[in-house]
């Protein structure tokens, strides 16, 4: 286990024959540990070894067939071999392309064959070799790799592996320290090549190209759709602009803006649009109930329960169902308002909600004939009410346990009630409630 550690340390900094070393040595006690497997294939698999790399993923795999690390293993290393080698059944071998080391061979032959004339005393007719060598010829016989091609593998490290690049031609850094700091740019160079070469295996410059290719095409058209869709921002801007004007009672103009965010909210191109809609619903649903237009809320408020069960989002539902309560209520729907109102209540925490949640269950409970029912939720309601200290819904909920004890035939509870509610309603200076009382 700790050689394993380590040689996942060692992976990490790029040592990678360090890391191979310790997790050979950690089989060499039992061949099949399946810790010092996975740490050897993966190791293998940096260095750019794909096969042997494989071989011990599936080695792993048929051990363990319970860890998803191995079947993953096995996964990346054919894709990467696959990459790497791309479809061989595309491959036709033709006599066109670079040919340098035929010519080179021929140039080698001639020139052995005329050296040998000479000595024999004859002299011969030299036979041109054809010379057709690419003008990249020498580079890729010598190992260099374009530029370009290093600047694309190694992405934004590219400008770290020029930096260290121009420390090491920095002719400041020659004495004291500097040798120290030269050394480590040489390390830093020669671990950004070995991940150049392994990325350069693991997929091939064709590969990159090509995938870039299809990215862009995909990016232009995510663009060409989202230039002609409606600002997200803009909507959501609209939908908050609706939702604090219905806050602050001015529901004209909440209307307005609640209706301009419902024609841009059709044509948005995000991951958010169902909760843009639910919450343009229940904003022009509020709206129009305050401006007595409650068929219509009805209908909003319904749409909004149907978008938020879809999104399963359980405060968004509950603040819909809690709407769409209100306005079955408003239509006489009492028993209709309660189911609603009861399927809001466990996804509801702040406890003033539940005050009023409580409250106007009561009053739909009462006014359905159900009394007891209406107790029970004047109790609850107090009780809310008294958590948070809460003084008008206090209020309410004394003149609804009131009401309720007086259909019970309850006169001295409700009279008691009705007291401590006349008594309330006259500190908070709601004078005509205090008379109603």
């Amino acid at each position: 286990n700790c050689l394993c550690s380590r040689s996942r340390c060692y992976l990490q900094l790029g040592e990678l024959d360090a890391a191979l070393t310790d997790a050979e040595d950690s089989l060499k006690e039992n061949p099949e540990f399946n810790k010092g497997l996975f740490a050897k294939a993966e190791a293998l698999y940096s260095k750019g070894e794909f096969e042997f790399a494989l071989l011990n993923f599936h080695k792993g795999q048929h051990l363990r067939p319970d860890m998803a690390q191995f079947r993953l293993g096995v996964q990346k290393a054919r894709e990467a071999i696959e990459t790497a080698i791309g479809d061989t059944r595309r491959c036709q071998l033709s006599s066109e392309g670079d040919l340098t080391l035929y010519h080179d061979f021929v140039a080698e032959q001639e020139a052995a064959r005329i050296a040998r004339n000479k000595r024999g005393g004859k002299k011969v007719a030299t036979m041109a070799a054809p010379s057709r060598r690419r003008p990249d010829a020498h580079r890729a016989r010598s190992g260099k790799k374009p530029t370009s091609n290093v600047k694309q593998l190694l992405g934004e490290l590219y400008t770290d592996r020029e930096y260290l690049e121009n420390l090491l031609a920095d002719p400041s850094l020659k004495l004291g320290e500097g040798t120290s700091v030269k050394s480590l740019a040489k390390n830093g160079i020669q671990y950004l090549d070995k991940r150049t070469e392994f990325w350069r295996q693991q997929k091939p410059m064709y590969v990159r190209k090509s995938e870039q290719r299809e990215l862009r095409s995909t990016k232009s058209n995510t663009t060409q759709r989202m230039a002609t869709a409606p600002s997200v921002d803009r909507v959501a801007r609209l939908i908050e602009q609706a939702e604090n004007l219905n806050d602050k009672g001015n529901f004209d103009t909440g209307l307005e803006k609640a209706e301009q965010a419902k024609a841009g909210v059709a044509g948005v191109i995000s991951a958010d649009k169902d909760l843009f809609v639910a919450r343009v619903h229940n904003a022009l649903g509020t709206a129009l109930f305050a401006t007595s237009k409650i068929d219509q809320a009805h209908d909003e408020f319904s749409q909004a329960v149907d978008v938020a069960r879809n999104l399963k989002d359980p405060e968004l539902l509950a603040r819909s169902l809690s709407n769409l309560a209100k306005s079955h209520a408003a239509k006489g729907n009492f028993d209709a308002a309660v189911t609603c109102w009861s399927e809001a209540q466990p996804n509801i925490t702040d406890r003033v909600e539940q005050s009023w949640l409580q409250h106007e269950m009561g009053r739909a409970h009462l006014e359905m004939g159900k009394a007891d029912e209406a107790l029970e939720c004047g109790l609850a309601a107090e009780r809310a009410a008294n958590e948070t200290g809460d003084q008008d819904w206090q209020l309410h909920s004394w003149i609804l346990c009131a009401q309720a004890n007086v259909a019970l035939g309850g006169h001295q509870s409700a009279l008691s009630y009705y007291e401590q509610a006349a008594q309330l309603a006259q500190r908070l200076h709601k004078s005509s409630l205090h008379d109603a009382i």
